[in-house]
């Protein structure tokens, strides 16, 4: 699996399905839900457009500062309001 040292998220993406053992840069997280009683998080991916965001399993996040930021966004917006991702 090649992981990318930048910082801002890195998240494994399924793009594709013969793709999945890539990491790809996550841009931020757009929404969560839970299915058969697990997390995912709507991930709007760096360089793809919005369109191209995919629901990945919680566990599937590497970086922890991403999900950190989700929740700090989603405690301050309300309910049905989707947060902007930084550019």
């Amino acid at each position: 699996i090649e992981e990318r040292s930048e910082a801002g998220a890195a998240a494994i993406g399924q793009l594709e399905e013969h793709q999945e053992d890539q990491v790809y840069e996550a841009e931020c997280i757009r929404a969560q839900r839970k299915r058969k009683g697990r997390l995912e998080y709507l991930v709007k991916w760096q360089g793809y457009k919005e369109a191209d965001s995919t629901w990945e399993p919680a566990e599937h996040i590497l970086d922890d500062c991403l999900v950190q930021l989700w929740e700090a966004t989603r405690a301050s917006q309300p309910k049905r309001s989707r947060p902007q991702c930084k550019r």
